[in-house]
This record gives structure tokens, sequence and C-alpha cells, in this order.
């Protein structure tokens, strides 16, 4: 029993250490705060790493507006208690904002629309880190993440941003192809294989494997040629997922460029696209896409957008 306390203890030393860090390190952080179980833990450790001072980051609540009334009133209880400041963001506010779609059935969960509200308050106020309470058995993915995990711009972590050498997973040697579990010299574009790599590389389905000298355009802010085919028209600055073949990326429209008017026969300028309009647009993706321009190559050069909450198809995409 002794021993256990003692393994608790420098588990809690070294989250106290973290704190502190965290507050030295970072211009403005922010410690988000539920009232659920895994926060209020958060804002004990910081009782501890700060006290008699105060926190040197406010708490931040993002309110899905699904809470239990007595879930309010322990956060609002114990946020007046120990007398820090409290920051709330509205799920509800970032549904009529971005017009999103909740999630139907019986219990429709407002768990994904959380991440409009917080990088909405993340930009609000300028915050540089986010501190939050997650338990390495709650979901997979949770068991690969460090402490200190580098999000996007659009608040997604990728596990190639936490790496120990870029250089070693990212670049390497085919040392044999394996077709039906037999070893051939060549394959044929459209064959199913298995390549084995002389070093130890870290890719998945949708990552692209290229010629080292036939390298394609490498970015996460682009131009593309856009067919928008919903009926809700295209909002800029709300996220949609890019499907470019395998891979599925996070995304935002950064401007409309130009419009076709098929009235005048004419590219004309526009703030607005709607159902059935192409446009000229500029978008930024959450992790660099591999592409080419539709021209060179359309089976590279063409991508689909998709409503993340409806899931609907709502453009077609032709790389510049």
């Amino acid at each position: 029993m002794a021993k256990n306390n003692d393994y608790l203890e420098q588990l809690e030393n070294e989250a106290i250490y973290i704190l502190r860090e965290t507050a030295a390190q970072f211009e403005n952080p922010a410690l988000l705060f539920s009232g659920g179980k895994d926060s209020i833990v958060l804002v004990h450790l910081a009782l501890k790493a700060f006290r008699p001072g105060k926190f040197p980051f406010p708490l931040v609540h993002i309110d899905t507006g699904h809470n239990f009334p007595e879930a309010i009133a322990f956060r609002d209880y114990l946020v007046n208690k120990i007398g820090e400041k409290l920051i709330v963001a509205s799920v509800e506010e970032s549904i009529t904002k971005y017009n999103l779609k909740e999630t139907p059935g019986r219990f429709p969960s407002r768990n994904a629309l959380q991440t409009y509200a917080l990088l909405d308050a993340i930009q609000d106020n300028g915050f540089d880190a986010c501190i939050g309470g997650a338990r390495r058995d709650e979901e997979k993915a949770r068991a690969k993440e460090r402490i200190f995990s580098v999000r996007d711009d659009f608040g997604q972590w990728d596990p190639k941003l936490q790496r120990p050498e870029l250089w070693d997973i990212l670049n390497g040697k085919i040392k044999a192809i394996e077709k039906n579990n037999v070893s051939v010299d060549k394959v044929i574009a459209g064959e199913n294989i298995v390549l084995h790599f002389e070093n130890n590389i870290d890719i998945s389905r949708g990552d692209t494997i290229v010629k080292k000298n036939e390298v394609p355009t490498s970015s996460n802010e682009l131009k593309t040629w856009i067919s928008w085919l919903d009926d809700s028209s295209l909002q800029i600055g709300k996220t949609y997922l890019l499907q470019h073949r395998f891979k599925t990326v996070r995304v935002k429209i950064q401007a409309i460029n130009q419009k076709w008017n098929i009235n005048d026969w004419e590219f004309v300028a526009a703030d607005e696209i709607k159902l059935n309009d192409i446009a000229q647009v500029s978008i930024k993706t959450n992790q660099p896409l591999f592409y080419d321009a539709f021209a060179e190559n359309p089976k590279s050069g063409n991508a689909i957008l998709i409503d993340e909450t409806s899931l609907n198809t709502v453009g077609a995409l032709m790389f510049l």
C-alpha cells in the first residue's frame, strides 16, 4: 500500500511540475473545465501547484447545452469557492453560427460539435495552450498521445507531428514487393501488393508513395475549382471533410477568389457559392496534401468535399 502511495505521489508531483511549466512557458494558457471528474482532478492539481496565489490561467467550459442542471450548479459552486475566472463557450451558439447539423437519433450527442466552440474560444481569447484531462483507457488513441499533444489549426492531433526522427519515418527504400504471398520484381497500376521497406516507416492507408524524382506538390494551402452540390450555401470558415483518393483531412474555405457567371460567360467576384455554382476558392487543410494539378494528373488532382455533420457530399474539387 505504501508503495502504491509513493507512485501516486510521484504522478501528482509530475502533474504539478507540468502545470507550472505550462504557465511559465506559454503566454496565455487555459484549463479546460467541465465539472466532470477529469477536470475536477485538474483543478485540485492546479490548487496544489499555485496556491496561495491565483491561477495563472482561466477555466474554460465548452457547454454542450445537454448538461444536467446539477452539473452546471456544481461547476459554478466550485468556481465561486476557489475564486477563479470561468469562461463559457456555447455549442448551441456554434450550431447557429455555422449552421451545424446535430447527430440524429433518440439520444443525440453534441460531442463532435464541441470542437467548433472550443476553436472559437481559443481564437477569441488568444489561448496558446489548453490543459485538459484524459484517461489512457478512455480511447485507443489516448494511449499514443504524450503529455504535450500538438494540435493543428483545426484542433486535431496528428501523431506524425510528435515525431522522434522525421527523416527516418518518412523516407525509405523498397526492399521487396509481394503479390499473392509471392515475391515479384515489378507490378502494374491497379494490382494489390505488399511493400517491404528497408527501414521502419510510419505510413497507413491514404499516404502516398512516389519516386524521389517525381514528388507531387505538398501543401496544406491550395487553390482549387469547386462545383457546389448542396442546397445549403458554402460557408467560409466552416470546417468540412476533404476526401482525396483514400485520405480524408479536415479543411476550411479561406476565400472565394472568383465565380463563373454562366449567364454572362465570364468570371466575377463573389462572396457566396450556392447550388450548381462553379468557383475558384482558396482552402487550408489540417495536414499537408500530396497532390497534382488536375490538368496534369486528374487521378490525384481531384477530391470531394463532405459536410462533417451530415456526411453529405457538398462539393467536387479540381486542384490548380
